[in-house]
């Protein structure tokens, strides 16, 4: 965290980042210093850390208002809204973070803004497309349970949403997608051949 604050910038562009710029491009660098923010605050109570993480959302409208199309390596703010709904004393926009979250989240349902196979799999990207499927389903989880006693109804259709995308991932579709899962060693009957990498 101290060398990104002392090293601002996007990973791509960064000189002190040289190694990885032809590898990761990066949109904005400031999403994920305010996810580190949030997580360092989660673990220390350091408040220092919430108030420069909302200082940061409060300076960066597409940071506070924009709804993600995606949770990946390259753009946190879904994470960052989920954690911060649940904030109702700390964070004094936490009805936005919620409103976001939820937003983002029902992009995915069906009727929302992306085509879902027939194993219940959104089409979020044609790159990584199971990696970003699988970092909706951590946040829509997540959702789930903060809104369990609020609207059982959302928490339903969010679970069921994650648990399409895990069980393709795990071999619902007849292939299994996640490396050494089929191995022998984890209780699984098919052979490692099966597996797609």
């Amino acid at each position: 965290f101290d060398f990104a604050v002392k090293s601002p910038g996007e990973s791509d562009t960064n000189d002190h980042m040289k190694s990885v710029q032809n590898h990761y491009k990066s949109l904005s660098a400031l999403d994920e210093l305010v996810w580190a923010e949030i997580w360092i605050f989660i673990a220390t109570s350091e408040q220092a850390y919430l108030e420069s993480a909302i200082n940061n959302i409060n300076s960066n409208r597409e940071l506070k208002f924009e709804i993600p199309e995606e949770f990946s390596y390259d753009d946190k703010r879904a994470g960052i809204h989920a954690i911060l709904s649940q904030y109702t004393k700390l964070y004094p926009d936490h009805e936005n973070s919620m409103k976001i979250a939820k937003s983002f989240c029902n992009k995915f349902l069906p009727n929302g803004n992306f085509a879902i196979t027939e194993e219940g799999m959104p089409l979020i990207d044609n790159w990584n497309n199971l990696g970003l499927a699988s970092g909706m389903s951590m946040i829509c989880i997540y959702m789930a349970e903060s809104l369990e006693a609020v609207d059982e109804s959302i928490a339903v259709n969010y679970y069921h949403l994650a648990k399409n995308v895990v069980a393709f991932a795990a071999g619902s579709s007849g292939q299994s997608y996640i490396v050494g899962y089929s191995h022998p060693k984890y209780g699984v009957r098919e052979s490692p051949e099966k597996v797609h990498h």
